[in-house]
């Protein structure tokens, strides 16, 4: 298989659930924070973006110039900020209303990559299902995480990043289930603890890990309320 993917459309394929062509629901309240997330970590691993003591840094002229993520790169260049990855995050999320998951999915279409079909929800409301065009897409990138992750070596700074992901998106079962869960498990808690991490990708994980939370304080404080 020869098929380019970028990092972010790589993430937005392991997340699909080929069941309901859709993401999983238990990750609906996530999946915006996370698709952002997964754009960022593109960004640090092609060395366009870094994190300053936790300061997001663009290096504005190399970033992703599709249409879609153009909303993101304007935030993330605008002169008179000084994001924390948190703050960014967590901004972007409460303050833009499309749908950036959606976006990379029609983007992956237009590809052909994926294939959308119309399907209405209780013979009412129409969405969007999206399958793969071919489904050992998915099977060569969860191939290549696999082989790294039962290997003793550290894992790849792409693999360690899509697999942090997946973790936080509760998803390492859902990808690895007919393996040896218990060896890819103990790997994925300790993703941050890799020493060939650079200080960037540490920075952004701890960001990610702090924004999320503060997403599920909020669902528990309004559930109390």
């Amino acid at each position: 298989m020869t098929t380019e993917l970028s990092f972010l459309e790589k993430f937005i394929i392991l997340v699909l659930d080929e069941k309901t062509g859709k993401y999983k629901f238990e990750i609906s309240l996530y999946i915006e924070l996370l698709t952002l997330s997964a754009y960022l970590f593109e960004l640090v691993l092609e060395e366009k973006m870094y994190v300053l003591k936790d300061k997001i840094i663009v290096n504005e002229k190399n970033v992703n110039t599709l249409d879609y993520l153009k909303p993101v790169n304007i935030e993330l260049s605008r002169e008179d900020k000084d994001y924390l990855v948190k703050d960014f995050l967590l901004h972007f999320f409460n303050n833009n209303h499309f749908d950036l998951h959606t976006q990379s999915l029609l983007n992956l279409s237009l590809k052909n990559i994926l294939k959308a079909e119309e399907k209405k929800v209780l013979g009412v409301f129409e969405t969007k299902m999206y399958q793969l065009t071919n489904p050992e897409i998915k099977f060569e990138i969860k191939k290549t995480l696999r082989f790294e992750l039962m290997q003793e070596n550290q894992l790849s700074l792409e693999t360690a990043c899509l697999v942090f992901l997946l973790r936080e998106s509760g998803l390492v079962e859902d990808n690895f289930q007919n393996y040896d869960t218990t060896t890819i498990f103990k790997k994925a808690e300790n993703i941050e603890n890799q020493t060939n991490l650079p200080a960037s990708l540490k920075a952004l994980m701890e960001g990610v890990i702090l924004a999320k939370r503060t997403l599920d304080n909020f669902v528990t404080v309004n559930e109390i309320l």
